[in-house]
């Protein structure tokens, strides 16, 4: 069995652990446009931190469980993330350049 089918094992069956984790940078996201075109904050800072700290810390369960080694979990709990967010950034900066924002 590959790497890349182990991965894709440990993220069928694990994924609820690793959800927030992926959805975070978009919903970080999100708050950077409403905050870019909005003179007024809608969501807490506080909130966006806590949050960053439960979705990364849920990443750790499956590993403390015997279910995900290191490798797997520090690829689809921090760089799965990373990459959606630099998608997501480019794709927003791009959004924002076309709209004239």
């Amino acid at each position: 069995m590959s790497r890349r089918a182990d991965l894709e094992a440990v993220a069928q069956r694990n994924w609820p652990w690793y959800a927030l984790a992926w959805i975070f940078p978009l919903l970080l996201l999100v708050y950077i446009a409403i905050e870019r075109v909005s003179a007024r904050s809608t969501v807490s800072e506080t909130i966006l931190v806590l949050t960053f700290f439960l979705s990364f810390s849920l990443t750790q369960v499956p590993r403390f469980l015997g279910r995900a080694n290191f490798y797997e979990t520090a690829v689809l709990g921090m760089l799965v993330p990373f990459f959606i967010w630099v998608i997501g950034a480019v794709a927003s900066s791009v959004l924002f350049l076309l709209l004239g924002s």
